[in-house]
């Protein structure tokens, strides 16, 4: 009997903390005889990347893959999940999702649980007839996490510039959407200030938003 050829899956995201845009969480899956063809393209993190490297390795990794998955959840979908769930139960969910899509004998994750143990056990109770590895930095160790982190960089990207354009004209350059980059944030709280809402990319259950809202909150009682 002809054993079965290693197809490797490996699954990473981009946009899990920022309070704009969305989140994305990409797969790619190549056979094992054909990693080499990944090798050639000195994939790299891809937080050390620019967006036009990543662009452009983004569609070499989609020329010699032999499947890509994309899973955008949208910040209005965030939003109203959050309500029942937790982002590690969403994102476990929506990894589920692509796993069940593609036909891997074993799956690398770049954990987003701090207990990788617990999600690799949870994986495997899920899919008992893959192997899994789950580990922090995942990108940075094997190469199809590596390149699923280019292509959930790159859509999270795409997205977001879409969303710049929106309110370039008026706002400037809202930045990365990230609470650590002011120009986000600084963004958000003028848009509130000006609408007595915030902007509807935004995702109104992280501390950020609270927090612009305490503030303005604040100063109406004086």
């Amino acid at each position: 009997m002809k054993k079965k050829d290693d197809v490797l899956l490996g699954i990473d995201e981009a946009g899990r903390g920022p309070v704009i845009g969305p989140l994305v969480i990409a797969g790619v899956e190549i056979n094992k005889n054909r990693v080499s063809l990944l090798e050639e393209l000195n994939i790299k993190d891809s937080k050390e990347l620019s967006f036009l490297q990543i662009n452009t390795l983004f569609h070499k990794i989609v020329d010699v893959s032999d499947n890509v998955y994309v899973e955008i959840i949208s910040n209005e979908m965030l939003n109203h999940l959050m309500r029942y769930k937790t982002l590690n139960e969403i994102e476990f969910d929506v990894c589920c999702e692509i796993i069940s899509k593609s036909t891997p004998t074993k799956v690398f994750v770049d954990s987003f649980f701090s207990n990788t143990a617990k999600l690799e056990e949870m994986f495997k109770s899920k899919f008992p007839s893959i192997d899994f590895i789950v580990e922090h930095k995942a990108d940075s160790k094997y190469l199809v996490v590596g390149a699923a982190s280019i292509v959930a960089k790159y859509y999270r990207e795409s997205e977001m510039e879409k969303i710049r354009k929106i309110y370039k004209e008026k706002y400037g350059d809202i930045g990365s959407g990230y609470s650590s980059d002011i120009r986000s944030v600084e963004f958000i709280e003028r848009y509130y200030k000006e609408h007595k809402k915030f902007p509807r990319e935004v995702r109104e259950r992280w501390y950020t938003i609270e927090r612009i809202k305490n503030r303005e909150k604040q100063k109406t009682l004086f």
